[in-house]
């Protein structure tokens, strides 16, 4: 089903509320102590602090009951950075938005892509059905091998049973040119994932979706913050997304990405193991897992170093 932007009534949630759907699902959603954060799987053993741009420093005590309470093996957070915690990643957050005070290029993008293509809010079914090739694109360009079908499922199924999540579709005629997944969470959104079809690329479709991400999300909804996340830990990350990110609205914020390995690993993974893990990652280049480890590894300053990479294409 699809639904004119203006019409469309968007779907919102707590923070407590999605930590119990993600819990009702079989994954790890672990609240703070104050409940203004929880800690959410986005690997198989690792949780992220969300909302991703919260920069306040959890204790050590609460560190330690994620990690040992949980059987969790590694935890991120990020902060703001100083002498001891440099800057060692991009956040991308925006707080306002008007399209007339972008840049002349982006105004006309916007145009270009208003003219080519339809934007509305799409549902789950119309995702699921018409959403492959542009995950599967996506995937592709960002060389990982998940871009299969069981890819596609594996993604969005967690998803779809959470609460909060809109989807807006960028469409070609009948066809699924790209969309965008982002969830209205209390007084802020969350992007999560986006892609798109290469195919499609000269109609500008990623100026437009953004431009509908910001706009309806701080115009119409006002929520007080939108964040697309982190720069990427991977070492391969495309130049330019960085830029391109400033020119559609976002403020950059430098942070320092605080990673913590459970006491248990790191004999596993420390500067001795590096030269294993980079060699093992050369000989699985599109391996999405090994990719991200080995920019963990950098991140902590283990192996050469590295400054703040450019971004990912969000939730990868």
């Amino acid at each position: 089903m699809r639904t004119p932007i203006e019409q469309y009534d968007p779907r919102t949630t707590t923070l407590s509320s999605y930590a119990e759907d993600l819990k009702r699902i079989g994954m790890h959603a672990i609240s703070s102590t104050g409940k203004q954060w929880c800690w959410i799987q986005n690997e198989m053993a690792a949780v992220v602090r969300y909302p991703t741009f919260l920069t306040d420093s959890p204790s050590e005590k609460e560190i330690k009951q994620v990690l040992w309470g949980n059987r969790i093996g590694l935890l991120s957070y990020i902060r703001e950075p100083d002498e001891k915690h440099p800057a060692n990643s991009f956040l991308y957050v925006a707080t306002e938005y008007d399209s007339e005070k972008l840049g002349r290029k982006e105004r006309a993008s916007i145009r270009r892509a208003m003219a080519m293509t339809t934007f509305d809010f799409i549902d789950w079914d119309t995702l699921l059905e018409k959403g492959f090739e542009a995950y599967h694109d996506t995937r592709e360009r960002a060389g990982l091998s998940d871009c299969d079908e069981a890819g596609f499922h594996s993604a969005l199924n967690p998803l779809r049973e959470s609460g909060g999540m809109n989807i807006i579709g960028c469409w070609v005629e009948e066809e699924l040119a790209g969309f965008y997944i982002f969830q209205l969470c209390d007084d802020f959104a969350e992007a999560v994932l986006t892609c798109s079809a290469s195919q499609f690329y000269q109609t500008n479709l990623n100026n437009g979706l953004y431009h509908h991400l910001l706009d309806f999300c701080l115009n119409r909804v006002r929520v007080k913050i939108v964040s697309i996340g982190l720069s990427s830990i991977q070492l391969e990350a495309k130049s330019g997304l960085h830029q391109f990110k400033q020119s559609v609205g976002f403020e950059v914020r430098e942070v320092h990405r605080v990673f913590v390995f459970h006491p248990a690993l790191q004999p596993v993974f420390n500067r001795f193991t590096f030269p294993v893990w980079n060699g093992i990652g050369k000989i699985f280049p599109r391996s999405r897992y090994i990719r991200k480890l080995v920019g963990t590894l950098h991140s902590m300053g283990i192996g050469e170093h590295v400054e703040a990479n450019e971004p990912e294409s969000n939730k990868e």
